[in-house]
């Protein structure tokens, strides 16, 4: 665990989340940039893509909402970022809200960007950073 983190962007970004919430023991962080953190909780209408893909999908074991919701202490270092021109930003929003609610420990980041490559490259290298801040070499 103490050498072990998961970083995605976009849907990665969820799987990077949802892994680090399911998986505790064996990850010392999980970072999300403009993460799809809605997935399985709020899915997309009219997206029959993202609907087989959730078929047959435990929410208790996909669902960011509830697995935030059962973590209690033992969460690994989480960290999300979103650009605040990136179609991603109200979902990372409410789940940052619904984080602090639970009192679950989390950084969160708006900065300018969209939904893209540039905007990752350039905060790609503050979630190494918290990446290294926490694990122990």
């Amino acid at each position: 665990r103490e050498r072990r983190a998961v970083a995605g962007l976009s849907m990665g970004g969820y799987g990077a989340l949802m892994l680090g919430l399911r998986h505790p023991e064996t990850f010392c962080a999980a970072c999300s940039h403009s993460g799809a953190v809605f997935f399985l909780h709020h899915h997309a209408p009219d997206r029959p893509d993202i609907d087989a893909i959730m078929d047959g999908l435990s929410p208790d074991d996909y669902d960011l909402y509830r697995l935030a919701s059962r973590i209690g202490g033992r969460a690994p270092a989480i960290r999300i970022d979103c650009g605040v021109e990136d179609y991603l930003i109200e979902a990372n929003r409410d789940f940052h809200r619904h984080l602090e609610g639970l009192g679950v420990p989390h950084d969160y980041h708006e900065f300018p960007g969209a939904h893209t490559w540039d905007y990752w490259d350039l905060h790609i290298r503050e979630s190494l950073a918290f990446i290294a801040g926490r694990m122990e070499l």
